[in-house]
């Protein structure tokens, strides 16, 4: 958290455009169906999403950040979530 409001406030104070994407918003960008599951479950599913789109074996974390770069991609392309 300490990171993030230092890239934050680096952002705001020299005028650089900063987007952050909620998880409901990155899992409809890469396809990830949510509804009523538990955290653990989401988690997994991004760790497959990332071995099925790019061959790798991540952990959670590591596969939530690819993800969310991936609907970052998808979003600057104009591509709708699904």
């Amino acid at each position: 958290s300490e990171l993030l409001g230092i890239v934050r406030g680096h952002c705001l104070t020299n005028n650089i455009y900063y987007e952050e994407m909620n998880p409901s918003v990155w899992r409809k960008y890469v396809g990830l169906p949510q509804g009523k599951k538990k955290r653990a479950e989401l988690k997994a599913m991004s760790v497959e999403f990332v071995k099925n789109a790019y061959g790798i074996n991540v952990n959670d974390d590591v596969a939530d950040s690819i993800c969310i770069g991936t609907a970052m991609i998808k979003k600057s392309k104009g591509e709708q979530g699904i």
